[in-house]
């Protein structure tokens, strides 16, 4: 497990000699904490500051702000505490994040409890010094099976939650965040939220940016748990599916993908982190060292889950192919045995390819040393 740190945010008040000055600023920073976190958890925090003045949750009382947020490098747990005042009387916040490097760190994937299973005693609500260093204390681990009992949902359900997660995170910048409707409890949230990380690929682990309560800060947030999440421009009811942002083009794109919802819908829950993790590996290997490009995803997934190309229909066949030649022509051996097999399989059926796929495969034969591809592309 990588190093964990912390970053707690407030308006505090400095003394020097006979001056007292307050100000926002950071407090309770580990040490050897790496600066693009800091800076990035620093604007993350202070983006609540404005909340400050009014900031009472849907049922009108003093707001405790849940947040996980994710940059692709780190990802941010954060509670922020409202309905404090500074030295002068004015409305504070105090705001303390648990951050966990995402780089190289396996085991944040693996098991969502890492950041998911914080002990509230973890979480300062102003004032006092943490008394952990990198070692937080955890409640107890949730299974996928258990939280799903906790966010009342079947297999059924769960795939609509997943299928809805990603039509809101693939949208383009500035997307609605979406609704997500839960009961108001802690036990629900924490299922909802397991059954969200423990479902999806990695790539949109790395990325999700998640609120507990809607704000007047819900701008660049992808999902936001709300008990009246029907009054929201785009909303889920995971208990039932109903939803408003699943329409007939993004179910067409996430069947076409295969790997978005494949783990709820087929895969017994035991098996999910090896799964995520092979198609991850996958992806890589095929050139996407980022596993973030949907195409590259979907080529993974087919290469892995469905070797044998005759079983593919004409319309996955060359659709995996315009998908493989859109890559840059790289020395890959993984990519070009891929290409050498579709492009065999093309010629068994007598397919003929589009001018954008000539043009394409034109540039990896010049491109390539592989005399099996070159063969395979003649």
């Amino acid at each position: 497990m990588e190093p964990i740190y912390q970053c707690c945010y407030t308006n505090a008040t400095q003394s020097a000699g006979d001056k007292v000055t307050s100000g926002w600023q950071t407090t309770a920073v580990s040490p050897d904490i790496p600066r693009d976190a800091l800076e990035t958890c620093v604007k993350l925090q202070n983006a609540n500051a404005p909340l400050c003045a009014n900031a009472v949750d849907e049922r009108g009382n003093v707001l405790a702000l849940w947040e996980i947020l994710g940059d692709g490098s780190y990802l941010y747990v954060i509670q922020t505490q409202f309905g404090l005042t500074d030295r002068l009387g004015r409305p504070n916040m105090f705001s303390h994040a648990v951050i966990f490097p995402l780089r190289n760190n396996r085991d944040i994937f693996w098991n969502p409890n890492f950041f998911l299973a914080l002990h509230p005693s973890c979480f300062l609500r102003g004032g006092d010094r943490l008394t952990w260093e990198n070692t937080p204390a955890y409640a107890t681990s949730l299974s996928l099976e258990t939280a799903m009992r906790w966010a009342r949902l079947d297999r059924e359900r769960y795939a609509a939650l997943v299928r809805c997660v990603y039509a809101q995170s693939s949208g383009p910048k500035g997307t609605e965040p979406l609704y997500i409707e839960y009961d108001g409890t802690a036990r629900q949230l924490r299922g909802l939220l397991t059954c969200i990380y423990g479902g999806i690929p990695w790539y949109m682990r790395r990325n999700l940016r998640i609120a507990s309560c809607p704000t007047a800060n819900d701008g660049g947030k992808n999902l936001v748990f709300s008990q009246n999440a029907r009054t929201k421009a785009s909303y889920l009811i995971p208990q039932t599916g109903e939803n408003n942002i699943l329409t007939s083009r993004i179910e067409r794109r996430i069947h076409r993908y295969g790997f978005i919802d494949h783990a709820v819908r087929e895969l017994p829950l035991e098996e999910f982190p090896s799964h995520f993790e092979r198609l991850e590996k996958t992806a890589a290997c095929l050139g996407d060292v980022s596993a973030s490009n949907s195409q590259v995803l979907k080529l993974a997934f087919y290469f892995w889950t469905r070797p044998d190309m005759s079983a593919y229909t004409d319309e996955e066949l060359e659709s995996n192919l315009s998908d493989a030649l859109r890559l840059p022509p790289a020395d890959n051996q993984l990519l070009e045995n891929f290409l050498t097999r579709m492009l065999r399989e093309v010629k068994r059926r007598g397919l003929r390819l589009t001018d954008e796929s000539k043009a394409l495969l034109n540039a990896w034969m010049a491109a390539t040393k592989s005399e099996e591809l070159k063969a395979a592309g003649r």
